[in-house]
């Protein structure tokens, strides 16, 4: 009950007031995590969700995170934003979370939007995506590649390389590996 009493207090236009909710919230932790995933699934205001993905990151209860990746479509650049920096303190499993969103959610805006994440979240996403690359999923395979293309993290080579011959297939999958092999100068590239 204590917990629903401050979460009404989150949609608040006094800062300080709701900024103490907050502070509480992150206090009281993993207890109040659950109700505070079903109330952003009611999708209340955007100062409201930002300010729940904020206590959220810091409670880092991972329950929750499949709320906060549906975050990553939100309508808010601000909420999408704040959803990227949560992602990055659950570490792998945010990442692990979306890649799955790229490869097999049916939303493609959604899907490309996950992908942009992974890019933001920077060189930590490049080995789970590598070994996200087979099977190859047809058309979102290659968001993946993108992303590395992005990345240009050279820990990504073997694994381009390894890919290339059962992508010939996938044409556009095939232009985006030699894209970003094309990137790099190491030995086993050229």
């Amino acid at each position: 009950k204590t917990i629903q009493t401050l979460t009404r207090y989150l949609e608040s236009k006094d800062d300080v007031l709701a900024k103490n909710v907050v502070q509480t919230l992150q206090d009281i932790g993993r207890v109040a995590a659950p109700h505070l995933a079903e109330q952003l699934r009611q999708q209340p205001a955007e100062a409201m969700r930002m300010r729940i993905v904020e206590i959220l990151k810091q409670v880092r209860d991972t329950r929750v995170l499949p709320d906060i990746l549906r975050l990553v479509g939100d309508s808010s650049l601000l909420v999408q934003q704040q959803a990227t920096s949560a992602l990055q303190t659950y570490g792998p499993q945010g990442v692990k979370g979306l890649i799955d969103m790229v490869l097999h959610d049916a939303d493609e805006q959604l899907a490309e939007r996950a992908a942009h994440t992974l890019e933001k979240m920077g060189a930590e996403t490049t080995i789970p995506i590598t070994q996200a690359l087979t099977p190859i999923v047809a058309g979102r395979t290659r968001l993946l590649v993108l992303v590395l293309d992005t990345l240009h993290d050279s820990r990504a080579i073997a694994a381009l390389i390894a890919l290339l011959p059962t992508a010939l297939a996938d044409t556009l999958l095939t232009i985006a590996i030699i894209r970003t092999l094309s990137h790099f100068s190491e030995r086993q590239v050229v």
